[in-house]
């Protein structure tokens, strides 16, 4: 029988829980025993991470850099939620900022980018499929991760999720959520 594997989501609780914003040292101290309850995977970057860190006054790659740390020295896999080509803000993104934020989280050692868009508009989503390709190909662990958005919207149909899966592998994601 296999395992049961869990992806926790530490994004959410900092955003969600009236403001507590905690650091990545209180994050750390908080959740000791990640390892050791059959988490897979952590979420430590991408969305609202940068955000509150920065309106904190904290150095936003630091506290992530030591978040990843951590976790990957308990053996547990890295994730971060980017908006597709708009990576962690709300316009699109030129391709040589893409790649190059895609290949600084590869170097940190996160193995996980949550490739998503709201509308599941796959031209929305290549730019960072490509330079996870390439950072694959210089030799990082990495992986894009095909999400797909789902809604109380009749547009929104068993059909039409599954052709945007078939997109999403065509543009090289591994694996869904």
């Amino acid at each position: 029988m296999s395992k049961i594997k869990f992806q926790d989501v530490l994004r959410d609780s900092i955003q969600s829980l009236f403001g507590t914003n905690p650091s990545a040292q209180e994050i750390i101290d908080s959740y000791p025993t990640a390892h050791l309850i059959g988490t897979d995977v952590i979420q430590t970057g991408g969305g609202t991470f940068f955000d509150i860190f920065a309106k904190k006054g904290r150095n936003e790659w630091a506290e992530v850099e030591k978040l990843l740390l951590h976790f990957k020295s308990l053996g547990v896999r890295q994730s971060a939620l980017i908006r597709g080509d708009f990576l962690l803000g709300y316009e699109p993104q030129p391709y040589d900022v893409i790649r190059a934020l895609v290949f600084e989280y590869a170097s940190m050692g996160m193995n996980i980018l949550q490739n998503f868009h709201g509308l599941n508009d796959a031209s929305c989503l290549s730019g960072v499929a490509q330079a996870v390709a390439e950072a694959q190909d210089a030799g990082y662990d990495i992986i894009a991760q095909g999400t797909i958005c789902i809604e109380d919207n009749p547009n929104i149909t068993v059909a039409r999720c599954l052709a945007f899966a078939d997109e999403l592998v065509e543009l090289g994601h591994k694996d869904f959520i």
